[in-house]
């Protein structure tokens, strides 16, 4: 991290502002090893290895901790230039949150669980420098972004929980959070502490699981995610873990491949497929491989996966007291919002 980000920080626990240790720094001013700590010394927080952490484990998330390690750059817009997906990501991004390239430079724009910080990339893009990038991630996926984005002094990789974010009352520009909060055990608040943060006028994006996705709410995702779960509680975490990127790897070469045979008999063949998909396998359907396997272990291995209609997300805003929000239209569930 850079002294810089340190105004946005504070105490997740008791909001108080904290003091900064540097013990290692780089000649560019960036912090790979300190503490954070409260003036009354009673909470100190450690950065290692440039990252503030804030948690002591990976608590609910581990699951996108062995994920991101396992396809750390997959969905980077760089990554994808000459294949099926190119854009994909870049495109996803301004659809749900309808801002600009433009108006993101100069301001400090923050994640919620930024996972191994595909979206951060494309801020970071826009803004070329000119402004302030910081991801939130709860599990390990915090080790794996920092080290997408090395020791770039305008990126803060920040290890902590949606839920009890470790950022001052109203500091932040732009706030987003793109299919992550559905993965938290009360999705509500994580909402509320993205407007809490978010500066009076400031935007903010939020996309969580529709509940009437024919894909993250499909039977078949919801009885293999219930599967893996039950191993992990059974069996070990590092076995369940193995069998899910195993069944997603048989899916993404082999399952995608029989739908699309039966798809092509006459009549019946879709409706088949169709009913496969939602009863019988969980396959995710995007034409790029290594995409498609990720996303099938992604929907089979959270601890938690909730999914919420339009109506819900509305309720939520106007019970935070939101009164400029509308659907993005990149899908049901997705709101672009102004405090």
């Amino acid at each position: 991290m850079h002294r810089h980000f340190l105004p946005y920080l504070c105490c997740p626990e008791t909001k108080q502002p904290l003091k900064l240790e540097v013990i290692e720094e780089t000649t560019s001013g960036f912090i790979k090893t300190g503490v954070l700590s409260t003036e009354d010394g009673a909470h100190r927080y450690s950065i290692r290895d440039g990252i503030p952490r804030f948690v002591a484990s990976e608590d609910y998330a581990d699951s996108f901790g062995r994920e991101w390690e396992m396809f750390p750059v997959v969905q980077f817009q760089q990554q994808n230039t000459n294949r099926t997906m190119r854009d994909h990501t870049e495109k996803m991004f301004y659809s749900i949150t309808e801002w600009g390239a433009e108006e993101l430079r100069g301001h400090t724009v923050v994640e919620f669980g930024c996972g191994s910080g595909r979206f951060l990339d494309i801020v970071h893009a826009a803004q070329g420098n000119e402004g302030l990038v910081i991801g939130l991630e709860l599990s390990g996926a915090a080790d794996v972004a920092r080290k997408n984005f090395g020791e770039n002094c305008n990126v803060l990789i920040v290890q902590g929980d949606a839920l009890q974010p470790p950022f001052n009352s109203e500091t932040l520009d732009f706030v987003y959070s793109i299919g992550v909060l559905h993965h938290t055990p009360l999705p509500v608040k994580g909402l509320k502490e993205m407007v809490r943060v978010a500066k009076r006028k400031g935007k903010i994006a939020v996309c969580v699981y529709h509940s009437q996705c024919s894909f993250y709410a499909a039977p078949s995702i919801y009885g293999m995610r219930k599967f893996i779960n039950l191993l992990k509680s059974r069996w070990s975490e590092r076995q369940a873990y193995k069998i899910a990127l195993w069944y997603s790897k048989f899916a993404g070469y082999f399952l995608y491949y029989i739908d699309s045979i039966i798809s092509k008999i006459p009549i019946v063949g879709q409706r088949i497929v169709r009913f496969l998909q939602q009863y019988v396998y969980a396959l995710s359907t995007l034409p790029d491989l290594q995409w498609r396997i990720l996303d099938t272990f992604d929907a089979i291995t959270p601890t938690y996966a909730s999914t919420h209609s339009p109506e819900e997300i509305e309720f939520w805003l106007s019970e935070l007291g939101c009164t400029e929000f509308h659907n993005s239209q990149f899908a049901p569930a997705s709101y672009t919002v102004i405090k």
